[in-house]
């Protein structure tokens, strides 16, 4: 059964407009099942994976001629190249193509790197539109498993949108009475563990799970990162990947880290880069003003898939008896919140040098709203002294206050401000 992919309809609307259209993500997001799928909608389209070094060399040889062999008499041709970061000097090729056969070709590409992709946009400016198709979303899953799930979840989402809630206190709490919370929550602790992958999603036992995942690190060590950027040491870039699996959440001393895993820091800015470019993780820089008193400088570091992270430390173990449960739901909260990422103007944490921390700073327009996760077994609204000592530097600032929790849903009002208690699962 095809999982559907919300993104498909916004790629659709440009489909007949004279620009090409770049898909990208990482391996196994869906990008070539839905290329596949989209080319059987048009009678004169064509497919080429440029994985394959025999189409990439055929092609290379001479792109106007490839191209030109698939015009028809009638009609706009369609080509959908995939993977087409690996081809050369792609950006200009690109263009070439584009300028030769106005309105005659239309090309869709797919890449799992943006460091190339970035190349071909600057280009392409003018001629392309981009879309990333991201790793599902519990939305997306919710909807491939069960309609009754996805239609609470869509009712939670028009009640409990994070970046602009003005629900009333009586409509908020009777959400805790809102229909397959235990059964969303389950489905969503499920992919905490195991990722978004769609082949994840799919599969039907947990070594099927640990082979996908698996196959997907050993794809992407081979063939982005060997194949594509020329990493030679890959025991380093290995050991750089599993240890920041260990740290998550914590803040990345570059200096540190170079030590500790014996790497030169320009190396390791380096390997930082292409995991960033790759869609695998993703850094975080802290908020501040001009206090002496805040951090300023240490990034934190996410993932952008819980399943490579757990596959990378050997652990699949159910949330309740995880030590590192906490790191687990904040990162769930950071990809949440990327989903929404065009919808605010920047994401950063924030912490002091007393040790005092807030998970999340989003800002939304001129006004903030601080974001703590407090993964516990909460009786009543309680808030941390980082949250109190962020209001009491920003309070002008703040719109409002999100805690996220373990179950409890409750609304607190706390020097002139409201803060939402909300759980994980309910987001």
């Amino acid at each position: 059964m095809y999982i559907e992919r919300f993104i498909e309809k916004d790629i659709m609307k440009y489909m007949d407009r004279k620009e090409y259209i770049a898909i990208i993500w990482p391996r196994q997001v869906g990008k070539t099942t839905f290329i596949k799928r989209l080319k059987e909608e048009y009678k004169n389209s064509f497919y080429y994976n440029f994985e394959d070094f025999t189409i990439k060399w055929e092609f290379e040889k001479n792109p106007v001629d490839f191209v030109r062999n698939h015009l028809k008499e009638e009609g706009k041709t369609i080509l959908f190249f995939d993977e087409f970061q690996y081809v050369k000097d792609a950006g200009n090729v690109l263009k070439l193509i584009f300028d030769t056969f106005e309105d005659t070709i239309k090309i869709i590409i797919t890449g799992s790197s943006s460091l190339h992709l970035k190349e071909i946009w600057a280009k392409m400016t003018g001629r392309m539109f981009s879309f990333e198709m991201q790793w599902l979303s519990i939305d997306e899953i919710l909807k491939y498993k069960n309609t009754a799930f996805f239609n609470t979840k869509t009712q939670l989402i028009e009640n409990v949108d994070i970046l602009h809630l003005r629900i009333g206190k009586d409509d908020f709490l009777r959400l805790r009475e809102i229909p397959f919370l235990p059964q969303i929550r389950q489905i969503v602790d499920e992919y905490i563990i195991w990722g978004w992958m769609p082949a994840i999603v799919k599969a039907d036992s947990t070594e099927e799970r640990s082979m996908v995942l698996s196959n997907f690190t050993q794809n992407y060590i081979n063939k982005d990162i060997v194949t594509l950027l020329k990493v030679r040491n890959i025991d380093k870039f290995s050991n750089l990947m599993l240890t920041l699996s260990i740290i998550i959440w914590q803040q990345i001393v570059v200096e540190n880290l170079s030590n500790d895993l014996w790497i030169n820091i320009v190396t390791l800015n380096e390997y930082l880069n292409y995991l960033n470019n790759t869609f695998i993780n993703t850094l975080i820089n802290p908020y501040h003003k001009n206090s002496l008193s805040e951090i300023k400088k240490q990034k934190i570091e996410y993932f952008y898939d819980p399943g490579i992270r757990n596959y990378l430390i050997k652990n699949f173990n159910n949330l309740d008896i995880r030590p590192d449960v906490w790191h687990l739901i904040e990162n769930y909260v950071f990809l949440r919140l990327n989903t929404l990422k065009e919808s605010y103007l920047s994401l950063n944490y924030w912490r002091d040098k007393s040790g005092n921390e807030v998970d999340f700073i989003v800002k939304v327009h001129d006004k903030l709203i601080p974001i703590e996760i407090k993964y516990q077994n909460l009786k009543k609204p309680e808030l941390t002294t980082g949250m109190k000592k962020f209001n009491e530097l920003y309070g002008d600032e703040i719109m409002y206050s999100i805690v996220i929790t373990k179950d409890l849903l409750d609304i607190h009002e706390y020097d002139g401000k409201n803060y939402y208690f909300i759980p994980y699962y309910m987001i």
